[in-house]
């Protein structure tokens, strides 16, 4: 399966899923500020780990990682902004029809940054790092590196 499509799918139904418990919250809770922040900074922590992994682990360039990535957030915008409106109908408010014009152009575009800009930064700190020996698996190779080697005497 291309890479582009289960980035841009998973990431459209994480964003889906956090603006709908977002929503949930705030409609149980209206005088809570906090669901909106802390959703936003684990949606941007996925992207820019996901974003760093590649790099380090599959040893993308930056070109590759970067269209990859552009591709993934176009897709996921408009996938969000639609499952949002149709959860949101589902679960919480009833909503209609006409939040989908807002879902697709404002909400789509605010997901595609959210999902590109962090993976890529992830993709810049991920060129940062030694590169993973292949022979051994990636999380092994990364606390091993962590290791103070002794320094032979003689």
């Amino acid at each position: 399966m291309r890479d582009w499509i289960v980035r841009g799918l998973s990431m459209a139904g994480a964003h889906a899923l956090a603006q709908v418990l977002v929503a949930f919250i705030l409609a149980d809770w209206p005088e809570t500020t906090w669901p909106g922040p802390i959703f936003l900074a684990i949606l941007i922590l996925v992207a820019l780990g996901w974003g760093l992994l590649d790099r380090w682990d599959r040893g993308w360039t930056t070109s590759q990682s970067a269209v990859t990535w552009l591709i993934a957030g176009l897709v996921a915008g408009p996938i969000a902004g639609l499952l949002r409106v149709i959860a949101a109908a589902i679960f919480i408010d009833y909503t209609g029809t006409d939040a989908v014009w807002a879902a697709m152009v404002g909400g789509a575009s605010f997901t595609a940054l959210m999902v590109f800009l962090p993976a890529f930064a992830g993709q810049a700190l991920g060129g940062l790092l030694p590169p993973r020996d292949r022979s051994q698996g990636a999380f092994v190779q990364l606390l091993r590196q962590r290791r103070v080697k002794s320094v032979p005497r003689g």
